[in-house]
């Protein structure tokens, strides 16, 4: 549905059928439809309050579906949290997922829940780096990219490439250039748009060093100029 209106007025529809016919599941499924609507109208706090709302129903469901539906509604709502600038409640909501991943699901497989804990911990890893806790960052995004590769998955592992990028970019890390490299290339493949985010990473990478070697060769000409003037002494 590209009208909002509509998909939120469809969304509310099925909310109240599935409330009427006490179906936890589909309830916590229509409130995450209504929290997307909600959102593309620029209505974030109340998409907020809808995933919470999504999130809370799914938990108290027993079934599989209904944790895979809760790890699904939470991603979203961590996600959302991060963007709104609230990135330690975005960790939380993130964590949560982790722990759900981590006590397994009866009836799945465990490359199912990999893939879904992968999930988490490239969000975890991009909340920290919104945080700016770099070093804390780095770990889980490795091994969020490592899942997705493992998996066969590109077009997860191309964006992990390029969050991990950013985050050894900010650590000063020898590896950054050929990560955004490697990213940018993946999203080009992939005609993903964030092959621009990852061009752009890549020219401040560029301007940061230049910068930095102009900075080291004009320190190295002073002390060499201060030394020339002692000596003459």
């Amino acid at each position: 549905m590209h009208d909002p209106h509509n998909a939120l007025t469809s969304a509310d529809a099925a909310l109240a059928a599935a409330r009427d016919c006490g179906d936890g599941l589909q309830e916590g499924w229509a409130l995450g439809y209504g929290a997307g609507a909600l959102h593309r109208q620029g209505l974030v706090s109340e998409a907020q309050t809808r995933l919470r709302a999504g999130a809370d129903c799914l938990a108290s469901q027993k079934s599989a579906q209904a944790r895979l539906a809760e790890l699904t509604i939470l991603n979203s709502l961590g996600t959302l949290l991060r963007q709104a600038g609230q990135p330690v409640e975005a960790l939380e909501t993130h964590r949560r997922s982790e722990r759900i991943c981590r006590a397994g699901i009866p009836g799945r497989t465990d490359e199912l829940i990999a893939l879904y804990h992968a999930v988490a911990r490239q969000q975890i890893g991009n909340d920290l780096a919104a945080l700016e806790r770099w070093p804390e960052a780095e770990p889980p995004l490795r091994q969020a990219l490592a899942a997705f590769e493992t998996a066969q998955m590109p077009a997860w592992a191309g964006p992990a490439r390029l969050d991990l990028g950013h985050v050894l970019s900010a650590l000063g890390h020898p590896d950054a250039r050929a990560t955004l490299l490697a990213a940018r290339d993946d999203l080009t493949g992939l005609r993903s748009p964030r092959q621009a985010e990852a061009a752009a990473a890549l020219e401040a990478l560029s301007a940061l060093s230049a910068s930095s070697t102009s900075s080291a060769s004009s320190a190295s000409s002073a002390s060499s100029a201060s030394e020339e003037t002692t000596a003459a002494r």
